[in-house]
């Protein structure tokens, strides 16, 4: 599914945090300078087939399963490429399972699978972002295990939210947040709802219209 890791410019990642991929399997990554911000960037374990689009301007980086138009996985990065610098990028047309980074100019933005499905972790207190859990932790010192989450999981199994078992350790949860650090999710704007007061069967109906749309999509 391929990895990526995002920190400060100022910020020495610590030769640990490499550690983690490599012992995931992972081969070397590119590092890129996007200007305030550095970025790792891992291919999918056994595939020589790149993850990253960049022409000095636009950047485009998928981690994950991304599928666009019908192309197939070796195709369609060229395609959402070539889509994202004409400004026609249709979300709609965008499935599987991924991340996308995008970058044009000095802006940073990206895109998550709409069933939220590919972790993003990220520390607000040290402004890093990562699809591996074990690299966020390996960036901070002294986190303590969050005990509430950890009271969730032992008293359900599961974990729900954007809490993880390390306090300051979150999941970034497109539902609740439209933003990852200081970047935007540019299809954010397809779950925001206005807090109208309705009915019991008012509300009913617009749940069934709202998971219509979604699934149909």
């Amino acid at each position: 599914m391929g990895a990526f890791y995002i920190c400060p410019r100022e910020y020495r990642i610590p030769d640990r945090v490499f550690d983690v991929f490599r012992k995931k399997g992972f081969s070397e990554p590119l590092q890129i300078d996007l200007g305030l911000w550095n970025l790792l960037i891992y291919r999918k374990i056994g595939m020589v087939t790149r993850n990253i689009h960049h022409d000095g301007h636009t950047l485009v980086a998928v981690i994950g399963s991304c599928f666009y138009k019908g192309t197939s996985y070796t195709d369609n990065l060229e395609r959402i490429f070539s889509d994202v610098v004409s400004g026609q990028l249709n979300y709609s047309d965008l499935a599987g399972t991924y991340f996308l980074l995008i970058k044009r100019g000095d802006k940073i933005s990206f895109l998550t699978d709409r069933s939220g499905n590919q972790n993003v972790f990220y520390d607000t207190g040290i402004q890093v972002a990562s699809s591996s859990f074990l690299a966020v932790l390996a960036s901070a010192n002294g986190r303590s295990p969050d005990k509430m989450a950890c009271t969730e999981v032992l008293l359900t199994g599961n974990l729900v939210g954007p809490n993880t078992l390390v306090d300051g350790i979150k999941r970034y949860e497109r539902a609740l947040d439209s933003r990852l650090l200081q970047f935007e999710n540019l299809d954010s704007f397809r779950y925001r709802s206005s807090l109208k007061s309705r009915s019991y069967s008012e509300a009913l109906d617009h749940q069934v219209t709202v998971l219509n749309d979604f699934f149909h999509k």
